[in-house]
């Protein structure tokens, strides 16, 4: 599979080490932002792209050589481990998705991602297994194993991610 096509997936436990994933996606990116730079320097940048710890200081390292850097306009959207994480409490729950968020700080990895049920709105009554296998559940959310091919959840999930942040703060509506 090919660079462009490739680097529009996020990863997941079975579709090629995550080196490759950034390498891939870091040498597209710092291309895309070069010309993000010169075309439309005063742009807001919003990475999604995986892993997105890792990516957006790559971004604001380029937009720095550049000349071109704000730390006002450059985000890292990780809002895709939050509705992982507001999906996987509702199960245990029995609430709708929508109803729920449960924040999520670390990076998009099995030791650095971590849910923190304690903050999440509404409060949750679980008990400490509930809560633990929560956990569990969404630090190995981002490596999860699926036999389908693209499309399938994964995308969705980012599709509506992409539809919660463009109807949120950044909208242009």
């Amino acid at each position: 599979m090919d660079d462009k096509r490739r680097s529009a997936f996020p990863y997941f436990a079975g579709s090629g080490l995550i080196v490759d994933l950034f390498d891939t996606n870091a040498r597209l990116l710092a291309d895309l932002t070069k010309k993000i730079a010169k075309i439309c320097p005063g742009a807001f940048i919003l990475v999604i792209t995986n892993p997105v710890n890792s990516l957006t200081p790559l971004v604001a390292q380029v937009l720095r050589s550049e000349n071109k850097f704000n730390p006002n306009k450059l985000f890292g959207i990780t809002a895709v481990d939050v509705v992982r994480a507001s999906t996987f409490a509702a199960k245990v729950t029995g609430m709708a998705p929508e109803e729920i968020s449960v924040p999520v700080v670390g990076g998009h990895s099995l030791h650095t991602i971590v849910p923190l049920v304690s903050q999440s709105s509404p409060a949750l009554n679980l008990s400490l297994e509930q809560q633990t296998e929560l956990i569990q559940k969404v630090q190995r959310g981002g490596g999860m194993k699926s036999k389908r091919p693209r499309p399938g959840p994964e995308q969705r999930l980012y599709a509506w991610v992409m539809h919660l942040t463009s109807n949120g703060p950044f909208s242009l509506n």
